[in-house]
């Protein structure tokens, strides 16, 4: 037999936010890819394994015993075609070494409001020289697809839908992880800071009040510059339970709240000092 040809597609989206729920609907994307060859395998089995006729209530025991016998065979031919089909999902938490894994409608229930370290989906089926396999990754660099098969048409278009699906679970702070609009983020917070230190230190003696300034925005560049501390404030998968913000926006919301304070400590005593 000649060696199969397969394709790989990968796509990948980075930040991406979203809800259980929204993690059932990348399920069920990962799942429908799969739905035309399934359509036409249950077709093709109903055409193959007709439902066998039970056997006439007056039936003899040797009569029905070869019923039950050709019931089971059914049941096990479907189950047999089934078993082209395989979902699998596994998660680990990031605050404590515990990995769960099985299908998602399985796991789903123990996915509680702790951080989650990674989850990992896929969907495959596999015939003959036929193949499929679709899985979706959400770690530390974001959404990772892999898409690959011997269909090069199901392969791209695959890749396609499902990275579409999954940025539209982009969060609105996206456009900060951008270089233009990281870049615009830490100019705006060393200059708050800045501004702060600056006059927070007006009274000390010049030399101090320089160094005062350069230590902080030392610092500054420090934290906006490393990729942890930008991790938890814009993580590059962030997972939350249903009812509940993502945790980006939460921190977001802690350092704006702080930067517009400053600001207007600093408005308020140039009002003031002059």
């Amino acid at each position: 037999m000649a060696a199969q040809r397969i394709i790989i597609d990968s796509r990948s989206t980075a930040p991406w936010a979203g809800s259980h729920a929204d993690l059932q609907a990348v399920s069920d994307a990962l799942s429908i890819s799969f739905q035309d060859v399934r359509d036409q395998e249950r077709s093709e089995w109903k055409a193959a394994h007709p439902e066998p006729e039970p056997p006439r209530a007056d039936a003899s025991a040797l009569e029905k015993i070869i019923g039950q016998d050709r019931a089971l065979s059914h049941r096990i031919s479907r189950l047999r075609m089934d078993d082209r089909f395989s979902d699998f999902c596994s998660y680990e938490l990031a605050n404590r070494p515990i990995r769960v894994m099985g299908t998602f409608q399985e796991i789903a229930p123990s996915l509680g409001s702790e951080p989650v370290k990674y989850l990992h989906m896929a969907h495959s089926y596999i015939r003959d020289d036929i193949r499929r396999n679709v899985s979706a990754h959400f770690g530390s660099r974001g959404v990772e697809v892999t898409v690959d098969g011997t269909d090069p048409l199901w392969v791209e278009s695959t890749a396609s839908a499902i990275g579409q699906n999954l940025r539209q679970g982009q969060p609105r702070w996206a456009p900060l992880l951008t270089p233009w609009g990281n870049l615009l983020a830490q100019l705006v917070f060393v200059s708050v800071v800045g501004a702060v230190i600056w006059r927070a230190t007006a009274g000390l003696g010049q030399a101090s009040h320089g160094w005062a300034l350069i230590a902080a925005l030392f610092l500054c560049v420090l934290a906006t510059g490393n990729p942890q501390s930008m991790s938890w404030l814009l993580p590059k998968v962030d997972i939350h339970a249903a009812g509940s913000q993502p945790a980006g926006t939460t921190h977001l919301r802690w350092v704006g709240g702080a930067l517009a304070a400053g600001l207007l400590a600093v408005v308020v005593d140039i009002l003031l000092r002059g």
